[in-house]
């Protein structure tokens, strides 16, 4: 298994700089510290309850933490970016449990508001998760992984819900406590096993270097020529990582994602502070059924990630994905507002987690491809900032109107949020920068008259055999791979490079040559970037 000092090249077959062992790690983390956080959510207003809550007081529980977390966001992906995504993620895990125990011991409503206030100084788990395979993962693959780390939740949900009602029987502080030891157990985990992110230590190191050609080693060297030194300059300067044109229209596009994401943050802790009182409202349920409606509501999202979300990406394209589950998940909290029946309540319920996680993993990937290297932790943690805002603002108003009307009020405010945050994603689409690389013409455009064609193995003639074979010769004599000596090495690497392509359609067929150009154009910056290149 990977070690945490550990990086690898990239692979053109998985998109990833690092092995796929540790995507999965940290999928694992996101999937332990959601469980963590799920078992613990159905019990919570009624803990709260027992110290003699109003359904403001229980607003104002969930607001603690927006808060804190809308303050201590931004410093952690700046952190982030500074210190490391790994250490950032360590970090996190060990507060975020420490805090879940002092939630469970709480001996009033006072600590166990103090507590949930501490709990958000550490909310950067599933950001910083995001910004780690924004680093390790190829902009082809980006969204998929984002999709497969959207899933995560879903699937942590299925369980988190149910066992945190089942625990709740013994205690209603027991799921909290159980909430603080899963999180402890993930951070222990990702100490092992998770290495830092290649690209980040990558960064870092040329930082470095670029520091000591500009230091001097000696401070009698002062013979040296002016403008020798004004050339390692200018050197150091065009070697530096290319950062991100910071325009006016970039920034608008920026803010027009943060405001996006406040008004989904309410939408968001509005499901998940006022469900349980609105559910016993309508159907008088308590805390055990409150956790199996969120079980169900987690299937739902994870068959969605798994199965819908790729073909829902790929048909609607990125941006479009995120506006129509924004829109979608409006109008499931609005059916919600006006549902009585337990049936329409289940169908309202699952029409808005269905488009929620239909918005996730697209908008997920936005906020990715807005940033680069150098800056993607400190501006996933603005939006971050912004989400938490959301979050801040939803409980505690929605808390509020519920004491007059629990069936509807929340419900109402949720949707209006909703079509804000959808308006906003419109407008960003029609402002967004348009990326130089994305304009040219693709290189696999010879490939395009196969389209609805069947994808059928040709049979060469030896002469074609022999033609092919001189120009490969050739090819890695030129490249001084040493094709003779180590034509066993050789051979296993094109293998390797050359991966098998989709016979299922045309489509997929063009689509792998598509990807397979986009994995040759990065391995050609890689190269130019330490000074060689394909000739």
């Amino acid at each position: 298994m990977e070690r945490r000092g550990e990086s690898q090249k990239f692979d053109a077959k998985t998109g990833l700089n690092v092995s796929v062992i540790a995507v999965y790690m940290v999928f694992l983390t996101i999937f332990l510290d959601t469980i963590g956080a799920t078992i613990s959510t159905p019990a919570l207003p009624y803990y709260a309850s027992k110290f003699g809550c109003t359904n403001a007081q229980i607003g104002y529980l969930f607001g603690a933490w927006s808060l804190t977390s809308t303050i201590f966001a931004p410093g952690l992906g700046k952190a982030a970016d500074r210190f490391g995504r790994r250490t950032v993620l360590l970090v996190s895990l060990l507060g975020a449990g420490t805090a879940a125990l002092l939630q469970g011991f709480a001996l009033n409503y006072y600590m166990l508001l103090s507590a949930r206030a501490f709990s958000g100084i550490w909310a950067a788990v599933g950001s910083t998760a995001q910004v780690y395979l924004a680093d390790c993962s190829s902009p082809e693959m980006l969204p998929t992984y984002m999709s497969r780390l959207a899933a995560v939740p879903g699937l942590a949900m299925i369980f988190g819900p149910g066992l945190g009602g089942g625990l709740s029987q013994f205690g209603l502080s027991v799921p909290i406590i159980v909430d603080g030891c899963v999180s402890l157990f993930a951070a222990f985990l990702l100490f092992l096993y998770l290495p830092e992110s290649a690209a980040w230590l990558e960064s870092i190191n040329q930082q470095k270097s670029h520091h000591t050609e500009l230091t001097p080693l000696n401070t009698s060297a002062s013979h040296h020529d002016d403008t020798t030194i004004h050339k390692v300059k200018e050197d150091t300067v065009q070697n530096k990582p290319k950062v991100q044109e910071n325009t006016s229209k970039n920034k608008f596009y920026i803010w027009l994602l943060c405001l996006a994401q406040l008004f989904n943050g309410i939408t968001f802790s509005t499901l998940v502070s006022m469900l349980a009182i609105s559910l016993k409202a309508k159907l008088d349920f308590d805390a055990l059924h409150v956790g199996y409606t969120f079980v169900g509501l987690a299937i739902v999202m994870v068959l969605t990630s798994i199965w819908l979300n790729p073909w829902y990406t790929n048909r609607f394209g990125t941006e479009n994905a995120a506006i129509i589950g924004t829109l979608f998940t409006a109008l499931g909290n609005f059916f919600f507002a006006f549902s009585n029946s337990i049936a329409l309540v289940f169908f309202s319920l699952a029409l808005a987690r269905v488009a929620q996680s239909l918005r996730g993993a697209s908008f997920g990937t936005i906020v990715a491809q807005s940033a680069n290297i150098s800056n993607r932790g400190a501006t996933m943690a603005r939006v971050q900032v912004f989400l938490n805002c959301g979050r801040l603002i939803g409980p505690v108003l929605a808390g509020h109107i519920a004491d007059t009307d629990p069936n509807r009020a929340p419900w109402l405010l949720a949707g209006t949020a909703c079509l804000i945050s959808t308006f906003c994603l419109f407008i960003s689409l029609q402002i967004k920068p348009m990326d130089k690389k994305t304009t040219r013409k693709p290189l696999i455009r010879g490939y395009t008259d196969l389209k609805g064609a069947p994808i059928i193995d040709e049979c060469p003639d030896p002469q074609e055999v022999a033609e092919l074979g001189a120009w490969m010769a050739d090819l890695l004599t030129k490249r001084h791979y040493q094709f003779v000596t180590h034509k066993h090495q050789v051979r296993a690497m094109i293998q390797d490079l050359l991966p098998e392509l989709s016979t299922d359609s045309s489509e997929a067929h063009v689509q792998d040559l598509e990807r397979l150009v986009q994995h040759a154009e990065i391995m050609q910056a890689q190269f130019q970037r330490h000074g060689n290149s394909f000739r």
